[in-house]
């Protein structure tokens, strides 16, 4: 199996994966962003033995951490000599290295790409201090071939992370001119290899992306979405509980119960010691690395989100952009503000967590305006399911309840599934697109299901390729290169329309001009 490589806009210090390269130079000097992954306060220089002539790359720890990413040091500092393909040659040198030390240690964690390859992570080397601020476009444009290339070689995938909406446009416009070009190995069936469904897959992408940039897609993803960052499915959290409740000698019998039974009895064991469900909910699903997936699914940009979960994952894969992330029920949603309804409650509030049977049947009631609201959303938009079963009993429901609200056959959404299974898809078949990553035996094993977990990330990589807004750095002088004569001459006319406005301050339109110059990345960004 071939490495693959993903780009997503996001936090590199917050990714879940097996290994990432924190940039530092000949004398080991560290940024801000990434001083206390190095057991600094602040920014500065970090004790360590010096280079050897010609080293570039160790890893900060001898051996890899139990759970926490392995950071490795990367000396690739400043200097007028270092051109983009020298920083790209170097990225996929650290590839190379930390793939082979991986394989050679046996690392027995599992892969953070969906079970089955490692996880390496990389930035845009030269892109902050390493002088090359000023030339991002002219790094893209040399990093990414060179980083697809390293993943396919050393049978790993790689994640290329950029930073601000500028970045993401940019890594994403220099794939599509890749994609574009003569070179038959940046076809799309060839960079995003999905295997023997990729005719069926490609089309309901496409389909997606399209809702995205018409800003009509809903996200609504489950617990598949949290596994790759070490939070465990219902029922294996459950057993974790009900150890720590002390009813791990009698797993077998407490498994023959419905899961919202279960989370009763060990509820009710645990009130006993003084402690509560919704507490010990909390300290199992608190991880703090968010999935590539995640990640993925954040970097879609899309406005609206649900989620069963309870760990704040996606709200770390978001971060700060667009003005942050607002959660519901909870927070105020500010005008034009990205948003997620947690429907199960978050580990925030751990005396409103969903899981025992009463507390599904109390959801109406008490959540009555929330249920309304994915009720609407269902009837005006498009919902992407991921790494959610569509099991709920209050998912199914809302889903009734919507059926008798609009025409016979409207499509809701689309579901994205590991395995084909035809009696799922006829369950489903009025209401939401049921859409598979593969076909397998009436009896899938688990490297069935690894492949096709890992093909639902390929599939994401490529619904946010074609979703991408391909200019947002238009009016970035870093990305000048990147232009063709006619955006150019744009850009030039917007500049001018900029400075026109700057005097105005109460002119009828001119919020809208500003939002309009925003979108072509004058203001925010990285």
């Amino acid at each position: 199996m071939e490495g693959h490589l993903f780009i997503i806009d996001g936090d590199l210090t917050k990714l879940s994966c097996d290994a990432w390269l924190l940039p530092t130079d000949g004398g080991f000097f560290v940024e801000s962003w990434c001083a206390e992954l190095v057991g600094l306060a602040q920014e500065g220089i970090l004790e360590a033995q010096p280079w050897a002539e010609g080293e570039r790359f160790r890893p900060f720890t001898e051996e890899p951490p139990e759970s926490n990413p392995w950071v490795w040091l990367g000396n690739v500092g400043r200097d007028e000599r270092w051109s983009a393909d020298w920083f790209a040659s170097q990225a996929g040198e650290f590839v190379k290295q930390a793939s082979h030390r991986i394989e050679s240690l046996k690392v027995a964690r599992p892969p953070k790409s969906g079970g089955l390859l490692p996880l390496l992570a990389v930035n845009a080397l030269g892109s902050g201090k390493g002088g090359k601020a000023s030339e991002k476009g002219a790094l893209f444009e040399a990093l990414i071939p060179r980083l697809r290339s390293s993943a396919e070689q050393c049978c790993v995938d790689v994640v290329l992370v950029t930073k601000g909406r500028a970045a993401y446009s940019a890594a994403q416009r220099v794939r599509r001119k890749l994609v574009d070009s003569d070179d038959a190995k940046w076809a799309i069936d060839e960079t995003w290899r999905l295997g023997p469904n990729a005719p069926n897959l490609q089309p309901i992408a496409e389909d997606i992306a399209q809702s995205v940039q018409r800003d009509n897609l809903v996200l609504f993803f489950g617990a598949g979405v949290s596994i790759d960052a070490g939070i465990p499915p219902w029922q294996a959290l459950l057993d974790e509980i009900a150890r720590d409740a002390g009813l791990g000698g009698q797993l077998d019998q407490l498994r023959n119960l419905d899961l919202r039974d279960q989370a009763a009895i060990v509820g009710r064991r645990l009130e006993k010691d003084g402690r509560s469900l919704g507490q010990l909910v909390a300290t199992h699903t608190s991880a703090t690395k968010y999935s590539l997936a995640h990640g993925l699914l954040a970097s879609l940009g899309v406005r609206e989100a649900v989620t069963t979960n309870y760990d704040n994952l996606f709200e770390a894969a978001v971060g700060n952009r667009d003005g942050g992330l607002a959660v519901l029920p909870g927070n105020a949603v500010k005008p034009s503000q990205r948003w997620l309804l947690k429907l199960h409650g978050s580990i925030e509030d751990e005396n409103n967590i969903v899981l025992t049977r009463d507390d599904y049947l109390g959801i109406a009631t008490r959540r009555g305006a929330l249920i309304g609201l994915v009720q609407a959303m269902l009837m005006t938009r498009k919902m992407l399911f991921v790494g959610y079963s569509l099991t709920d009993e209050d998912f199914h429901s809302l889903i009734s309840d919507v059926r008798m609200a609009v025409p016979p056959g409207q499509n809701l959404g689309v579901v994205i599934t590991l395995l084909h299974n035809d009696f799922f898809e006829e369950l489903w078949h009025r209401d939401i697109r049921v859409t598979p990553m593969m076909t397998s035996s009436s009896e899938p094993s688990d490297a069935d299901n690894a492949v096709a977990a890992r093909l639902v990330l390929v599939f994401l990589d490529l619904v946010g390729f074609l979703a991408a807004d391909l200019d947002a750095f238009m009016l970035k002088p870093d990305y000048e290169s990147m232009l063709t004569d006619d955006e150019k001459l744009l850009a030039a006319a917007l500049e001018q329309l900029s400075h026109s406005v700057s005097s105005l301050e109460d002119a009828p339109g001119l919020r809208r001009v500003h939002s309009l110059l925003s979108e072509f990345g004058l203001e925010g960004g990285e």
